[in-house]
């Protein structure tokens, strides 16, 4: 706090070009902050929706590994996910919202079709069924 203000015109005139500016300041960061939950809002509904979607892909494909498992046996179900040469990229990015920097991660798939499959002459439907889900 200022110590031993003046009590003149032009103190005065200086003190409430600092309120003004302070709550200037207070709504700008007041807006700010309601845009950011907004925001935030929004990705917490996305991230939800993924997530159910990715539950059930999963289960889906856990189903599927189970019946592959039990078909050709655990050794050749792993010899065949060991031939798999390519590693997915994946992408880290910040994305800048209201000059708050929020992370972005991005993936690529490696999905290929029947013929391009790196596990080579092995054929089992159990295994493509287990391949195909996604």
């Amino acid at each position: 706090m200022p110590q031993d203000i003046k009590p003149t015109r032009s103190e005065l005139l200086k003190l409430k070009k600092q309120i003004k500016l302070a709550k200037s300041g207070y709504s700008l960061l007041k807006k700010k902050r309601d845009g950011l939950i907004l925001e935030f809002f929004e990705i917490l509904k996305k991230a939800k929706t993924l997530r159910e979607e990715l539950v059930n892909e999963y289960k889906a494909a856990l189903e599927k590994i189970n019946i592959a498992r039990t078909l050709e046996g655990d050794l050749k179900v792993k010899s065949i996910a060991m031939a798999i040469k390519n590693i997915p990229d994946v992408k880290l990015t910040t994305n800048n919202i209201m000059g708050v920097k929020v992370p972005k991660i991005e993936s690529s798939e490696i999905k290929k079709a029947f013929m391009e499959r790196g596990y080579g002459v092995y054929n089992s439907s159990a295994v493509d069924e287990a391949a195909e889900c996604p």
